[in-house]
């Protein structure tokens, strides 16, 4: 009686999580093999419903032979770069400014930097398009009323670059401080004042007691930061749709253009077999980083 009670609920465990998995297979599994699938394969509309034929890995040596390929993975290195760097650096002086100070401020602050993670990506990119609009904007507004030139935001290719890292910081700010700050009051001060009794001066607290310590935290903060910022697209499709003049197309943007412009499916199935090989790379180093870490710590 007791096997069968367990086979029982082994069953009635496995009928559970059926719909999930059902649901995960259809959702990611099949997507992910499908799209590998057609990768390898010469689609576009004309022989869609034949499935194709198989080139092997002429899409890939195709994309990497194209200029506007190696253009837009630079854009998405600099972008990610930009992005990243100044959002942690942003993000961690706040939270050491905050994180010894009364509760009611770092909420008041968490909930200001996350206002903007709440509105949509659409609607966030359209308020910044109105917002810095050369002719009618109200930046350039204020700005022609101080008698200084108007600037052309999503015009200009430098211009247009920055304006988008200010934008993807504005919008990512708040949940990277949340876990900076987070990790900074969970952080034992009794080394802190230990160094600080010692006569450690701000700057050997920070760099030798504290951003070691928070090690795991900024790894995992900047993890999710450099998948978040690459995949961009909702924002720069809105403003700039990756100009003017592919100053601003990242990977995203090119495979979109690729999938509905030039409906060169098997070229677009490429395109994000790299996106994720780079983001699957980028992960499993950093985890590898985290890991060494840890075990280093563990043996002192």
């Amino acid at each position: 009686m007791v096997h069968t009670k367990e086979n029982k609920d082994k069953i009635y465990g496995w009928f559970t999580v059926a719909p999930s998995i059902i649901i995960i297979l259809l959702i990611i599994v099949y997507p992910l093999f499908y799209n590998v699938y057609t990768s390898f394969r010469y689609l576009t509309l004309i022989n869609f419903r034949s499935g194709g034929r198989f080139v092997g890995l002429n899409n890939y040596l195709e994309l990497f032979s194209e200029p506007g390929f190696h253009n837009s993975l630079f854009v998405t290195f600099v972008y990610v770069l930009v992005t990243v760097t100044l959002q942690f650096i942003i993000a961690f002086l706040i939270a050491l400014a905050l994180y010894k100070k009364r509760a009611v401020l770092r909420k008041i602050t968490t909930i200001c930097l996350l206002l903007p993670k709440m509105i949509t990506p659409v609607a966030a990119a359209l308020i910044w398009r109105f917002m810095l609009n050369y002719e009618t904007g109200v930046i350039n507004y204020f700005l022609s009323l101080l008698h200084i030139p108007r600037v052309a935001f999503f015009t200009h290719p430098v211009m247009a670059m920055i304006t988008l890292n200010i934008i993807g910081v504005w919008q990512s700010l708040g949940f990277t401080f949340l876990l900076l700050v987070t990790g900074l009051m969970a952080m034992p001060n009794q080394i802190i004042e230990a160094a600080e009794v010692d006569g450690a001066n701000w700057f050997k607290r920070l760099w030798y007691i504290i951003i070691p310590t928070l090690k795991p935290v900024i790894l995992i903060t900047t993890l999710f930061a450099v998948i978040h910022s690459f995949q961009v697209f909702d924002t720069i499709f809105m403003t700039t749709q990756g100009g003017p003049a592919e100053a601003t197309q990242v990977l995203s943007i090119y495979l979109y253009r690729k999938l509905f412009g030039a409906c060169h499916f098997g070229s677009s199935g490429a395109i994000s077999v790299i996106m994720l090989i780079i983001s699957l790379c980028i992960s499993i180093g950093m985890i590898m980083v985290l890991k060494k870490g840890g075990t280093k710590s563990a043996v002192n």
